[in-house]
């Protein structure tokens, strides 16, 4: 079972935008990663 730990916290809306580009940006660092995975998986037997 997966549990989610909320947290309120304040913030400017400047450095919330700076956390939401961060965010994105991390999401696409890790589907590059899942992708090269999956071609490593593919290219090797497993």
């Amino acid at each position: 079972m997966k549990r989610t730990i909320k947290t309120d916290f304040k913030s400017s809306r400047e450095n919330l935008d700076k956390l939401f580009a961060c965010n994105r940006i991390s999401a696409m660092v890790y589907n590059k990663v899942l992708d090269l995975q999956k071609e490593y998986r593919k290219d090797h037997n497993g």
